[in-house]
């Protein structure tokens, strides 16, 4: 009461960028060294096909309700903690239900939203006065499949640029 309190209305950005992803500086660098991936260094995302994949994630997120804000968590580094929390849950989440191929070659509109709607429901939940922003909330910054399975992952993709390629000349 009689105070004035100034809150931070701009977009804020959190970077994912080793939650999910190999300890090498660049998986696919490791994939030409043949690294194995160890479990004890190296994150990443285990796929409903029972594939893994690194990705990098940015999330980008506001206060939408100040007052539950302030009430429940109160500074931007506990707000940040608690929307990486929630993007990884939710993450983590629609990763277990989804093919390494469809992350790998990129989300579609849908899915992303899909993600950034369990974001919003978890920070809803903890009353948090957080929500991901309505563009961009979420986005993939790399992808890259393990060290081990990259020749693999290559082999496929050249195989489908080869597909497009045939397909395309017999209809010239």
């Amino acid at each position: 009461i009689n105070e004035v309190v100034e809150i931070e209305t701009n977009t804020q950005r959190i970077h994912l960028d080793s939650e999910f992803w190999s300890a090498a500086d660049d998986p696919r660098a490791a994939a030409a060294t043949g690294q194995p991936l160890n479990p004890d260094r190296d994150s990443y995302l285990l796929t409903g096909d029972n594939n893994i994949i690194h990705v990098q994630w940015v999330v980008n997120y506001a206060i939408a309700d100040p007052v539950k804000y302030l009430t429940n968590v109160g500074d931007l580094e506990s707000a940040g903690r608690l929307v990486r929390i929630a993007a990884e849950q939710a993450i983590v989440a629609f990763a277990a239900g989804t093919t390494a191929d469809e992350i790998y070659n990129g989300l579609n509109d849908g899915q992303r939203e899909s993600i950034v709607r369990k974001i919003n429901q978890l920070l809803d939940g903890l009353q948090s006065g957080l929500s991901l922003v309505d563009k961009g909330g979420l986005s993939t910054q790399s992808v890259a499949p393990p060290s081990s399975a990259a020749p693999a992952f290559r082999a496929v993709t050249e195989a489908e640029a080869i597909h497009r390629q045939a397909i395309e000349t017999a209809e010239k």
